[in-house]
């Protein structure tokens, strides 16, 4: 990978390193003094710089704040349609970003997750579990687990629809819904 030097002498892998530091320890003016330097570099500053933003608000604050990182994705992509368009106003959307990442809540668990997952994905190969098994795939249909079929109902109730951690929303239409998938079995088999 190429480096270079900016107008005022740092280096590119620097600026983008102090960038993601400064932002990580929520310090601001220096974070945006990085981001001014990168960004004022022609496209191709620019587009390291939006590009290390998007990965900052998924790696460094992540689900420490799940609705800054939406909010920041999108003004990330607004400032790339301003710079776009020759419209000085990115940067403007790039203090927003940066003011929105510095102050939020911060979270490396997903950066965390994605390492540990790597490794032993590469390392194991784990069967595809039982309950996976069910009407819509081919295993499940050899197991007489097809559509319609009262297996296939009785599986698919009792373990392909199953929700860990259900939110609190109030479900008025599983048990009708259930009644129906039991009278179209029978219906099949009768």
């Amino acid at each position: 990978m190429a480096h270079y030097q900016t107008r005022h002498g740092y280096n590119d892998d620097e600026l983008v390193s102090a960038l993601q530091k400064d932002i990580r320890r929520g310090n601001e003016q220096r974070a945006m003094h990085w981001a001014l330097e990168l960004g004022g570099e022609g496209k191709s500053g620019f587009g390291q710089l939006a590009s290390r933003l998007s990965v900052i608000a998924y790696e460094d604050v992540g689900l420490g704040d799940p609705s800054t990182v939406t909010q920041a994705c999108s003004a990330i992509r607004d400032m790339r349609d301003m710079y776009r368009n020759n419209r000085g106003e990115w940067r403007m959307a790039l203090a927003y970003v940066i003011l929105l990442l510095c102050r939020s809540e911060k979270s490396r668990i997903s950066c965390h997750f994605l390492q540990v997952m790597r490794h032993r994905h590469a390392a194991e190969r784990p069967d595809i579990p039982d309950y996976a098994l069910d009407m819509h795939t081919s295993a499940g249909a050899l197991m007489g687990r097809t559509k319609g079929s009262a297996e296939g109902v009785r599986q698919f109730i009792e373990e392909g629809e199953r929700l860990d951690r259900e939110g609190d929303v109030e479900n008025v239409y599983r048990e009708r819904a259930v009644e129906l998938l039991g009278r179209r079995a029978k219906k099949k088999e009768g």
